[in-house]
């Protein structure tokens, strides 16, 4: 399989990059302070911050239509790894709980 070589110019925000950096020393900071208590939770939750962090300024620099190429290209290739979007109803209820009324939409998707 060949890939196409592509140049993409993005535009850095230093307000993004830098609250991308307080989270991501912040959970690495969390990350030490839960594995000195031996906190496995603590810890998972700090390596889940970091993460996001990182995610969050991957997403502040990739260019929109780059990211839909690129998820693209992940369905066909590796559809293993595409994680299903949720239906509004299950978006609904995991918002407002599984009690919610789904009656109350009716007609939002028509």
């Amino acid at each position: 399989m060949t890939t196409e070589s592509k140049t993409v110019t993005v535009e850095l925000n230093v307000e993004a990059a830098y609250e991308q950096l307080v989270g991501f020393s912040s959970a690495a900071k969390a990350f030490v302070a839960a594995q000195e208590k031996d906190d496995k939770d603590g810890m998972i939750d700090a390596a889940n911050a970091a993460v996001d962090s990182s995610i969050g300024l991957i997403n502040d620099l990739m260019p929109y239509d780059l990211s839909v190429q690129l998820h693209d290209r992940l369905e066909k290739e590796h559809p293993e790894l595409v994680t299903p979007e949720p239906s509004l109803e299950e978006v609904l209820k995991g918002l407002f709980g599984e009690d919610f009324d789904m009656s109350l939409v009716a007609g939002l998707d028509d």
